[in-house]
């Protein structure tokens, strides 16, 4: 069967900020930087995969998904826990656009490298 690389998109759906990251079981789990996303983006498509960073919604009210459940919880003495809303974060699609043209190349360059350097062949 041949590969199909070419009939699949990826779409990347970062992981949204969170009030207490750090105290979920399992936890420190963080929201990746805007560079990270970029680059994990960048380096799978170099290896011929169409990718596509999902667009999150509601982050500004902090109602993105996960982050409800995170914005209201019961400390161990059974009282109640809010968090503050911070700054909304900048969405990626709009700080993707923002980026110079230069650095847009310079970072696909990049990432093209890290794939060849793989073995994979472009």
């Amino acid at each position: 069967m041949a590969p199909r690389a070419k009939d699949v998109m990826v779409n990347l759906i970062p992981y949204n900020p969170g009030a207490a990251d750090s105290n979920l079981p399992g936890g420190g789990f963080a929201a990746p930087s805007h560079e990270s996303v970029e680059r994990f983006q960048q380096i799978v498509a170099a290896f011929g995969v169409t990718t596509r960073v999902r667009r999150t919604m509601g982050q500004d009210i902090a109602s993105a998904c996960g982050q409800l459940a995170l914005s209201h919880g019961k400390q161990s003495d059974g009282t109640s826990t809010s968090t503050a809303a911070q700054d909304p974060p900048v969405d990626f699609v709009a700080w993707r656009r923002r980026q110079p043209q230069d650095l847009k190349d310079a970072v696909r360059v990049e990432c093209a490298a890290i794939a060849a350097s793989a073995g994979f062949p472009l």
